[in-house]
Order: structure tokens, then sequence, then C-alpha cells
């Protein structure tokens, strides 16, 4: 097929510098703006394609309900416009490439570092774009750009674009097009979109599990030669199990995906990145529902009803860890069947028998001796002795099977606060694995654990653990991290000051590895227009102050001005009141924050 535009041509005053895709509906093109000295990325649609009522209306709703979105892990809509009878909509050009190409290059899934930074960059852009009323419709990996960093685990950014079928909520229903076409990639649309029902952000959030799936174990969560059998698959088959597909993967992560892609949308996580948190604290702690969903099968079975609070997120380097508990479900005997079986196989795996299941029979390993567990301010501290013929070891928090490992040490950074008992087996493919050797009752408080360092450089800002509430005017202060965006760039203590269950005001401090970083992900809190002064903090620190409104919230945004000799040039703190009119009071709090 020719191409529309040849390099060195002009689009509506764009210069097209490279192509950089084409297909049977239109082409993208590397284009240089007109007036700036920048390169966008423009997309044309096909005048054979404009002449349709619906496609073109498609068309110029991406750039319509984008438009008005800032966010980092969104591509900025620029324009949009007519030539003759072409459409072409401006946006930003982001450098790298896309989830489905870099997939392509680890078909048995990528890092789960990786995988966990790029979910989390995609759930907080459609987060976003729900609480704006915008459904995306089409979450997949090709979706999802990522432009790579220094550390290959770390992208330098992580953006969803691609709005050519998002609906506003309120108007979105699972649709085919005229000719009957399904609208999105089956092998990540959601039952209701499938089957023609009223969808909201939770159906996105279907498709980000899917997306998910396939990128930890390289292939989609079900496939089919046809289109109907794929249908039915999402509409009615049990989500298979990842930790079968790619065995490094702990069993944890299984129970967060079933929850991500339940038929029913209440059986989800209440946001995109409730799932995305409670993804990495299975990835990286253990951390699972206690009590898997049930998957009935059958249309018509009873719908379980599950508490928001029950996804409260797992921070990986401190408090406020809640534990994924929904109530327990009420199901006929045909569709308890599979659950009971699927019951029963974890426990084996957490109690060491069933041969079957883990590993082949012959001479069992011996129990690891030395086994010590305490309590320090890093979280709960494991170590033993190793195993001959040991492959991994099974680490118990009571009666939990929270890690698998190869190491004879681990840190829980994280762990629940209370009175526990830890233990650990050996593990092998080719023994039958050993018993637990456990510790005695300890008792485990929070703390900052790996944020330690951060909340030394503020002391009379942060309270000295997660459950005090000793630090400035009483806040009550949780930890988050690692992550990718600017809004959650590399560690994070995250404060609030409520009145009862309003957030009167919330403080933000940001961690990085340099300062270079770090003011440039505080010059990117508020638009460029916000006013910013070069002033001293109350303690005499020398940075500047920006104060704006943003994503409907009033901010102000303290970054320093130091090098990397300084650690704390390598934070910003930041103020935010969720009324954008209370710029001013968020301005007067910060200069009274005690740095």
């Amino acid at each position: 097929m020719r191409l529309m535009f040849e390099v060195g041509e002009e689009i509506a005053g764009y210069r097209v510098e490279s192509v950089l895709g084409a297909g049977g509906m239109g082409e993208v093109y590397r284009v240089r703006h007109p007036r700036l000295p920048r390169s966008d990325a423009l997309k044309v649609l096909r005048s054979a394609h404009a002449d349709s009522p619906v496609v073109r209306a498609r068309f110029e709703r991406e750039a319509d309900l984008v438009a008005p979105l800032t966010h980092p892990n969104l591509v900025r809509v620029y324009d949009r416009g007519a030539l003759n009878d072409l459409l072409w909509i401006a946006m930003e050009l982001v450098p790298g490439t896309d989830a489905a190409r870099v997939i392509k290059q680890s078909p048995g899934g990528l890092d789960a570092r990786l995988v966990a930074n790029i979910v989390d960059g995609t759930a907080a852009a459609l987060d976003v774009a729900h609480r704006n009323g915008i459904l995306h419709r089409d979450v997949k990996p090709a979706n999802i750009l990522i432009t790579p960093g220094p550390d290959p685990i770390v992208p330098e950014a992580i953006k969803v674009t691609d709005f050519g079928i998002a609906q506003a909520i309120g108007d979105a229903e699972g649709n085919l097009t005229g000719t009957g076409t399904t609208v999105g990639t089956m092998r990540y649309c959601s039952p209701e979109q499938i089957n023609g029902r009223a969808m909201d952000g939770r159906s996105d959030l279907y498709s980000l599990a899917a997306t998910a799936f396939e990128l930890l174990t390289g292939s989609s969560p079900y496939d089919s030669q046809s289109l109907q059998g794929m249908m039915t698959a999402h509409l009615f088959a049990e989500p298979p199990r990842a930790s079968q597909r790619n065995r490094s993967l702990p069993p944890a992560v299984d129970a967060v995906l079933a929850f991500g892609l339940a038929k029913d949308p209440n059986q989800r996580p209440p946001s995109c990145v409730a799932f995305a948190q409670a993804l990495r604290a299975a990835l990286f702690e253990g951390r699972a529902p206690v009590v898997p969903p049930s998957f009935a099968n059958t249309p018509g079975a009873p719908v379980r009803p599950v508490d928001a609070k029950a996804y409260a997120p797992n921070f990986a380097q401190t408090g406020a860890v809640a534990t994924l508990q929904p109530a327990a479900p009420r199901t006929p005997w045909f569709a308890r069947t599979a659950v009971l079986a699927t019951a029963a196989v974890l426990v084996a795996a957490a109690l060491g028998i069933g041969g079957g299941f883990l590993w082949s029979s012959g001479d069992a390993l011996a129990t690891p001796s030395g086994f010590t567990a305490k309590s320090t301010d890093q979280g709960v501290e494991l170590s033993w002795n190793g195993v001959s013929g040991a492959d991994s070891y099974m680490i118990r928090q009571d009666d939990t099977v929270i890690r698998s490992v190869a190491d004879t040490s681990y840190t829980i950074g994280s762990p629940f606060a209370g009175t526990h008992t830890y233990s650990v087996a050996a593990r092998s493919t080719t023994k039958q694995g050993s018993d637990f050797a456990s510790s005695g009752p300890i008792t485990v408080t929070l703390t900052w654990a790996g944020l330690r360092d951060v909340a030394n450089l503020y002391p009379g800002l942060v309270p000295s653990s997660p459950i005090t509430t000793n630090g400035f005017e009483g806040l009550r202060c949780r930890g988050a991290g690692p992550h990718i965006s600017d809004r959650y760039p590399n560690r994070a203590i995250i404060c609030q000051k409520k009145d009862g269950d309003t957030v009167l005001y919330s403080v933000f401090i940001a961690g990085f590895t340099d300062a270079t970083n770090a003011r440039y992900a505080a010059g990117r809190e508020l638009p460029f227009t916000a006013k910013t002064e070069f002033v001293r903090s109350a303690q005499g620190a020398k940075g500047s102050i920006t104060t704006g409104s943003q994503n409907g919230a009033a901010r102000s945004v303290w970054a320093y001005t130091g090098d990397d000799d300084d650690p704390r040039a390598k934070t910003f703190v930041e103020v935010e009141f969720p009324n954008p009119k209370d710029t001013a009071k968020a301005r007067e709090l910060l200069g009274r924050l005690p740095f």
C-alpha cells in the first residue's frame, strides 16, 4: 500500500521526518512542529475511512476525550484537524517501543520488576482517565509505549496511547461496530465488553490484568483458533495459573491475577492502581488474597460482594498493610467443586504434601537447620543453613506460604504487625520436600524499613514509624514504592491530615537516586506556567517553591537547589489540597513545614 505522504512533505504545516507505522486505517508519522523546536507524532486517517461517519467520529473522539488530560503516563494530544479529505491528530512523540514488541523478545515472560513498573504506570494512566469519565476499551501491550532508561528494568517513561475507541463512561457499553466486528483486541476484552453489558473502569482493569498475565508469562490468558472460542473462554473459563507457565512466579501472583480477571466486575479490585499495588506485593512480598475468588462458570450463579477495603495497598516498603479478605462466597454445589479442588492444591503446596504436585518421589530433603527469625528496622530478617539437594526454600508466616526463594536468607520488607511464627522448608524437583523448621513467636512492628533514610531527612515532619502520629500536626503517613512514574518516582512517603474520613491536605515526599531526577520530577508536578519562587525553607534550606493547580487539586512543590552531595537534594516535598482554589493554603502550609 502506497504511503499518503513521503519524508519531506508537509501535513497541515508539519514536515514529515519519518514513517512510524502504517496500516489499513491510516498512518503515523514523525513530524517536525511548524513553530516549536520539537518533533511530534501525527496520526492521519485514510480518506476512504474518513468518509464513514462512525470511523470519523471515533477518530475525532480520541482527540476530544484525551486532550484535556495531563499525566506523565498518558500520551498528550496537542491538536487535530482536517486536510482536504484527510483527518489528522498531532500528539506527543514517545521514543522507544511498545510492550507488545518487548514481549516478543522474551517469549517466556519479562523480568517481574519490569512488569511491575509497566503495570504501575499503565494503571496510573487508566485511573486518571476513569476519574475524568473516560474508558479506554482497548488496553493491550501494543498500546503501552515504553521509553527505555539506563536501568533496563526501570523505563524512563511508560505511556498509554490509542484512545481511538474510547468513550465517556456513562455512554460505554460493550459494543460492536455496524459490521459486527468486535471493537478492541479479543485476547484482552472483558466479558462485559463481549456480551454487550454496560462498562466502567473495571473493564479496562480486566484488560490490564490480561496484559499483565502476558507480560509475566509470554502468552495471553486464553488462546483459541476461533473468535467464538476466545469469546467463550473470556465469558466462562477459569483464569489459568501464571505460575504454571512461568515457574519463577510466586503462587501469590495467581490469586491477584484471578481477581483482576474475575468474570463479574464486582469481584475485581476497585481501581487499576489497587490491582497494580496488589500485583507488586504478590511479586515481591508474596502477599495474596487469603481466600481466592470463586469462579462460577455457570451463568446466573450468585455474585459475591467484595469490600473495596480488601484491596488496600500492600506498600512494598512500609505500613498500612491490609490483607485481602473478601467475604466468604455462597455458591451452589455445582460451582464449589472446582474451588475446593483448587483450595486443596494450595493447601497441599503449603503443607508440603502431595508429591505429584511439587516434586518427584525419592529421598526426602533434610529439614533446614540454624533457622532464625528476628524483627529489625528493616522488617523481619530470616536466615537458615543450606540443605544439600534443595532447589528452593518455601517460607511461611504462621500457616500461610508467603514466598519461595533460592537463597538461604530473606527479609520481609513489609511484615504484618502483631505476633507471628515464621518457618522454612526445603524443596526440590527431584526429591521429596522437607518438614518446616519454625521459629518461636516473635513480635513484629511496622517500621520505615527501606524508607528509613528518607524519613530520617525529615524528622520534624515524618513520624518515627508508620503507626505513630508524632510528626507534623499529627499526620498519618505510609510508604510507597518503588514506582516509575513522576508522581511515584522511586520511593515515597505519603502523609495525610484527616477530619474523620475527609482528607484536609496531603504531604508527599519523593526520594530519587540523584538530585537531577528529583528536580526534573518536581518540575513535572505543575504546569510550566505555575508561579515559582527561589527561597529558603523554614529551617534555612535553599530551594524553589512552585505553586498552582493540576489534576483537580491545589499544589505547592519544594525542590532543593543542591547537588548529590546533599541527600535532601535527591528528594522533593509537595503539599496538596483537594480544592484546586486553595493554592494560597498550599503555599502557606509548605512554608511552615519543618525541614
